[in-house]
This record gives structure tokens, sequence and C-alpha cells, in this order.
């Protein structure tokens, strides 16, 4: 049966070999000019994709390190083949020259310990999440049907005719359903693919759109990942590792109102203010510190915030403020000069974040 000669399929990723952790990649440029270089076998550089990506595996954590291709779908989402993620702690992702080192990952049902043959049963697709994102212009999608069969697609991997380098190929295939040969989760179609380029991408012909990655190879035939069986997947894993979205800010002070001057968090640098101060509190324990002048005869103090700010009243003398009442909201006080100095601090009990408004009449 073809299913059980598919079952010995090569993993096509990490490579025939361990490299050695001082060995370098090389370019096919440095490649004599009478040697013919082919990548992905009968390839060429994949000037454009610039969502291509090469990705090293445990570089610096062993004597050996291990190389896979792999495509950058997201700012932080790296997509290569589930074995490029199996068994492995740290991934370093190069794309067009920016380089990203990661040590988060996962597979969707790809846990083979480290197998080298292709399990049909499971989907060789996984993610590597970096923890600072890679700019493009745009990024590739993902395929939300299945293709027909004989539809044609690009390879991308980065191996050059069996060398191993830092660049991207391409090359064109036809595709057919994996299913009739006991691969229900991929594609097959010729064998062009080779050791190191599993995980890149296999693209729609003429779009930047994510068909499939490349899994394993033998006997002529290569089988491709489907990702469109994944597709809510991926979508969920992407929006899993995201980091968290920044705080809102701060609402505009009402425009009679005095804002605070950052940094304002002792008397040295407290903020002066007019009838009315406006302001924000972190959570991080901030104080804010404020000066104001009243007129002779009775004041009444206000606090309101959207959260637990009080205030504690004082006199500003000689740059010191002492202080006569804490922990309040409102306050009356009397004065008998014909204009005096107080100082207030606004402050938040329970450490949270919010405004505040504070208004002296």
């Amino acid at each position: 049966m073809p299913s059980s000669r598919l079952w010995s399929l090569s993993l096509a990723s990490l490579l025939v070999g361990c490299v050695s952790t001082d060995s370098e990649p090389s370019d096919a440029s440095d490649a004599p000019v009478s040697v013919s270089v082919e990548p992905i076998i009968g390839g060429v550089l994949a000037v454009d994709y610039p969502e291509a990506a090469v990705l090293d595996i445990d570089r610096g954590t062993s004597g050996t390190w291990y190389g896979c291709s792999a495509t950058l779908i997201a700012p932080r989402a790296v997509l290569t083949a589930g074995h490029c993620i199996d068994t492995h702690s740290k991934w370093s992702v190069q794309v067009h020259g920016e380089v990203r080192v990661s040590t988060t990952a996962s597979t969707y049902d790809w846990a083979e310990s480290g197998a080298e043959t292709v399990n049909p049963n499971h989907h060789d697709i996984g993610l590597v999440f970096l923890d600072e994102p890679i700019a493009l212009a745009s990024y590739p999608t993902l395929a939300s049907a299945p293709l027909a069969d004989e539809s044609a697609v690009v390879n991308l991997g980065r191996i050059a005719d069996g060398t191993f380098t830092w660049s991207t190929y391409q090359a064109r295939v036809t595709v057919r359903s994996g299913a009739f040969l006991g691969y229900p989760f991929d594609y097959e179609s010729t064998d062009i693919i080779q050791p190191g380029d599993s995980g890149g991408a296999v693209m729609a012909e003429g779009t930047h759109e994510i068909v499939a990655v490349n899994s394993g190879a033998g006997g002529g035939i290569q089988v491709l990942a489907r990702v469109d069986l994944l597709r809510t997947w991926i979508a969920a894993q992407i929006a899993a590792h995201a980091p968290p979205p920044p705080p809102p800010p701060p609402p505009p002070p009402p425009r009679d109102c005095t804002p605070e001057i950052e940094p304002n968090g002792t008397i040295a640098v407290a903020t002066a203010m007019g009838h009315r101060g406006c302001g924000a509190l972190s959570s991080s324990g901030d104080v804010d510190w404020l000066t104001f002048a009243v007129p002779r005869g009775a004041t009444t103090l206000a606090l309101s915030s959207d959260g637990d700010a009080v205030f504690a009243i004082g006199k500003l003398a000689y740059g010191q403020c002492t202080l006569l009442a804490t922990g309040k909201t409102g306050a009356r006080l009397t004065t008998a000069a014909r204009s005096t100095t107080l100082c207030a601090r606004i402050s938040s009990p329970g450490h949270h974040t919010q405004t505040y408004t504070f208004i002296t009449r």
C-alpha cells in the first residue's frame, strides 16, 4: 500500500547530522560561478516573499543545534513545522536581517518525542512566539479551504542544494490531496524539499496565502501539512500570546483645571495649582503633591476621584509641608492671614490607578 511506504517518510527539518555550534551557514553567492547551486530542488532566491524566515533551534544550549524554515505571519508569531518545535526549547528567528530569540512555542497535536518519521495521524504544524515584534508592511494570510488537486504552489525553504544557509529559496510544484496515500491532514507532491526546508511555507502560486508547511519526504514524494485545518487554532494561539494592550490614557482635565506636572512625588517638586487641580495616580504607590494659596477666612476643600483617592492637607513654610490632617476627601479650614500657602498630598490607600479633581472654594 502507498500509505505504508509513506509512513517511513523522513522529516525534512532537523539537519541530517548535527551542526556544531561553531559552524556558520553559507550563502549561495559564496559558491564558485561554475557550480550550479540549486535550492529546494530547482529553486531560486525567494526575493518576492519578505515574510520568509529561517529558524535556528537550540543554538547555544548544547553542543549541537538545528535548522528549519519558517514564516512570519504576525508581528510576534512565526509559523513552522511541529517537529521543529517538539522536544526543543529555544528558537532564533531571522527575517530580512532582523533576529529575535524565543523560548515560547506550541503545537496542536504534534508530540512525537523527536521521532524522525511523519505521523499521518497528527498535524505537523507549530508556532514560535517572539518577545519582540518584527514589523512588515503586510503579513501573509492563511488558507481557509483545501486546494483542488493539481493546484500550483510555491515551496519556500533555506537549503541551497544541500547547503545550510540564512537565505530563502523557492520552487514551483503542483499538489494533490494526501488522503489517498494515508495522509488526510497533508498535501502530497513530487519531492523537491531537502533537510532544513521543513517548516517553510507552501504558498498558493501568485499569492501570499499559505496553504501548508513543508513536512517530510521520501521515495520521490513529499508531504505538506495543511494550514486550513488549523486556521482557527492558529488565530486563537496568536491572540492568546499577544501582549496585553497598554492602559488607556487618562481623560483630559477640565478646561478650568490645572493639570499636575510630573514628577511631583515630593513637596520639593509639587505642582502649583489654582482653584482646581487635576491629576492621575498609578497603581505603583504614586503620590502627587500640590500647593495653592487661600485667602483669609474660610475655605472648603473637596477631592473627587474614580477610585479611593484621599488627601492630606498642611501649611507650606520654608519648603516644608507641616501636615494638619490626613485621609480626607473633604475639609473646611479658616486662616487668619491675608493669604496662606497650603500643601496637599494626594494618594491612594489601595494603590489603585485612577484620576482625581481637587477643588478649593
